[in-house]
């Protein structure tokens, strides 16, 4: 499973591969990220998708990376912020999540993924 090019996470993906030393093989690519994660279920093939995007009732198979793979996420605003989008920045600072509570599940207690970090 690969993002379509124009994706975020297709460039993301191949760098994510060839730092693990090998170039997917795309059978499938997706242009909704949300799809992957459906797709593999379904057998279509292997999908490395950020967590947030396996729906609550997923049924196929979760494997946590070995070593984890990270993306880093930047929120952007004007020198001087609106309330509007301060408001929503210390939200995302203090409400980031990185792992939803059905994929923690999946993955079992023994792993526990990254807390969100403020700078």
């Amino acid at each position: 499973m690969h993002y379509a090019p124009g994706n975020g996470l297709a460039e993301f993906l191949d760098r994510v591969c060839a730092a693990a030393g090998f170039h997917p093989r795309a059978a499938v690519r997706v242009e909704q990220a949300a799809a992957a994660p459906l797709l593999a279920a379904a057998g279509l093939g292997p999908a490395l998708v950020p967590a947030n995007l396996v729906p609550p009732r997923f049924n196929g198979r979760i494997l946590w990376p070995d070593p984890p793979v990270r993306r880093v996420l930047a929120a952007y605003t004007r020198p001087h912020a609106d309330p509007l989008s301060t408001a929503f920045l210390d939200a995302v600072g203090r409400d980031a999540l990185l792992m939803p509570e059905h994929v923690r599940r999946h993955l079992g207690a023994a792993r526990r993924p990254p807390r969100a970090q403020s700078r």
